[in-house]
């Protein structure tokens, strides 16, 4: 009996110790050490603050003078991280760095960053209505000045401005020209930033007589300009000139009026608008930048090297040798890159009047080196900083190197892509197809993203660069690929020809379409089980189409 008991005990225990080694196995999740080894300022120093960083989803801090060390959860062996700052008082160069990982090889990285502009501290005050001795509204427009800036109040509205004041509390100072009235209420007010200021204006009349009422005419104006914080003044031909700002709709009596409109690094500009009764007129200032420039050239080797700047628009520009650029003042960065020599990137600042050189020596590079540079890329702007690297002409190689250089540049290719840099990849694309048309790999890349892309207008396109795949290059593919991409090709093939019938609504289109995806669909019971299963969604899509063009074609 005793034994019977300690058996069943013996069993429970070891169910129990199953059912915990089970818990622990699934609770354990793949990660990569993500090390942030600085982060820097403008001029590259190390930020005496800490930063918060988002890595991934994941909240960490930096600290100054530290090297902050992070498990990020990674179920592949390759993958991307993206880093994003949290800091209120520095952001990320890029608003989120993206970087590839290596799971075994984890990722240190330098963080560069720039200083936030301090904030600008506004307070609102609203002249809410001016009252005279009888506490009856005061019927003509006055000119009031708020901390010696002078605004129009009217009698229809509200007068409400935003003015600068200083981080902690401030003073409103209110003064009022009238030839009519008198201010005799408060006109001293303490302000708070970021909390509104309502004012009302008590005056005392001073016409000692009265006088023959004088009908008064209206009409509106709307003031708008460009950019939005011009100092815009207006005046009548009593030279009674009063300050509005931009969006701004005013009362005024009916006449012309002159206007002035300046702002920091604009040229100032000045008219005349009429003012018609009942009509609402507007006044739309656009001013014009005033455009200092500076001159850069250029001293590089090899001499055959392109010099590409850009603006902060990120508008180009090319610097030819023996060329001097006159470009606007400002800092713009450049890129300096030769066939079969490394790229350089760098910064320089156009000042007025000012002559610049960029001065470079490249560092050259052979194509083993470049291939093992793409190779070990984990990041875009690593990536795209070694794309000029990469020759126009097809290098002589070894047919064994040149498969291997070729298939290289389709990684790349796909790298550049998957990172969203579309445009680059498919240039690259159409590179390795100049020098190489055989490439099978380089082909089918090329046809399938630019599928995604634009697939509905590149129709033509399309067929062009994928039909070989299935004809005269169908024996260059390797044995156990060649059926999948062969299928994937003709469905793609197909396809085309509905996406052209989508666009032109020609019905040969639609026929054609219905034709090919009934071969598609047929060759699918000549392929091998595994190539079946791996192939059953595209089948399933080649009946789909086919059915929507039967049916618009009637069938």
């Amino acid at each position: 009996m005793i034994n019977q008991i300690m058996i069943s005990r013996m069993k429970k225990l070891s169910q129990l110790f199953i059912v915990i080694l089970i818990i622990t196995s699934c609770s354990e999740i793949e990660t990569t050490q993500v090390t942030i080894v600085d982060c820097i300022n403008e001029t590259g120093e190390s930020i005496e603050e800490d930063i918060p960083l988002n890595i991934n989803g994941k909240s960490v801090i930096w600290k100054y003078g530290t090297r902050l060390n992070v498990d990020i959860p990674l179920s592949d062996e390759d993958g991307f991280i993206d880093i994003v700052s949290e800091s209120e008082t520095y952001r990320l160069i890029a608003n989120s760095e993206k970087h590839k990982v290596n799971r075994i090889e984890g990722l240190d990285l330098i963080l560069s960053f720039e200083k936030l502009p301090e904030p600008i501290f506004t307070a609102q005050v609203a002249i809410l209505d001016c009252i005279d001795e009888s506490g009856g509204r005061i019927q003509q427009n006055l000119s009031i000045s708020i901390n010696r800036e002078t605004f129009l109040w009217t009698p229809d509205s509200a007068l409400v401005v935003d003015i600068p004041v200083s981080e902690n509390d401030d003073t409103v100072f209110i003064e009022v020209e009238s030839n009519n009235y008198r201010l005799i209420s408060q006109n001293v007010y303490s302000v708070t930033p970021n909390e509104g200021l309502d004012i009302l204006l008590e005056f005392e009349t001073l016409i000692p007589d009265a006088e023959p009422i004088v009908e008064v005419k209206y009409g509106s104006l709307f003031v708008i300009s460009n950019p939005s914080t011009a100092n815009i003044s207006i005046s009548d031909k009593e030279n009674s000139r009063f300050t509005v700002q931009s969006d701004t709709t005013l009362n005024l009596i009916i006449g012309t009026y002159r206007w002035t409109a300046s702002a920091d690094g604009y040229n100032t500009k000045q008219g005349q608008i009429r003012v018609n009764e009942n009509v609402e007129s507007s006044l739309n200032i656009n001013l014009d930048k005033i455009l200092l420039k500076g001159r850069i050239s250029s001293a590089i080797s090899p001499k055959r090297a392109r010099v590409e700047l850009y603006d902060s628009a990120g508008v180009m520009y090319e610097l030819n040798r023996n060329q001097t650029l006159e470009l606007v003042t400002g800092v713009y960065t450049y890129t300096v890159s030769s066939d079969g020599f490394l790229p350089v990137n760098g910064e320089i600042s156009v000042e007025s009047d000012q002559d610049k050189i960029i001065t470079h020596t490249l560092e050259s590079v052979t194509i083993s080196e470049l291939m093992q540079r793409i190779r070990n890329i984990n990041s875009i702007i690593g990536a795209l900083n070694l794309l000029p690297s990469i020759p126009v002409q097809a290098p002589a190689l070894s047919a064994e190197g040149r498969f291997e250089y070729y298939d290289t540049l389709v990684d790349f290719g796909i790298f550049l892509f998957r990172g969203d840099e579309r445009d680059k990849a498919l240039e690259l694309f159409e590179l390795i197809l100049e020098q190489d048309a055989n490439n099978y790999r380089a082909r089918f890349q090329y046809a399938s993203f630019l599928n995604q892309i634009t697939g509905e207008q590149n129709y033509e396109k399309i067929r062009s660069i994928i039909r070989p795949l299935f004809g005269q290059l169908l024996n260059l593919i390797p044995a156990d690929e060649r059926m999948i991409i062969s299928y994937q090709s003709r469905f793609m093939h197909a396809e085309t020809y509905y996406n052209q019938f989508k666009i032109t609504g020609g019905r040969e289109h639609a026929a054609r379409g219905i034709a090919e995806l009934e071969d598609v669909i047929r060759r699918y019971e000549n392929l091998q089980e595994r190539e079946q299963s791996e192939l059953e969604d595209l089948k399933q899509r080649a009946i789909q189409l086919r059915e929507i063009l039967k049916t618009e074609l009637g069938i």
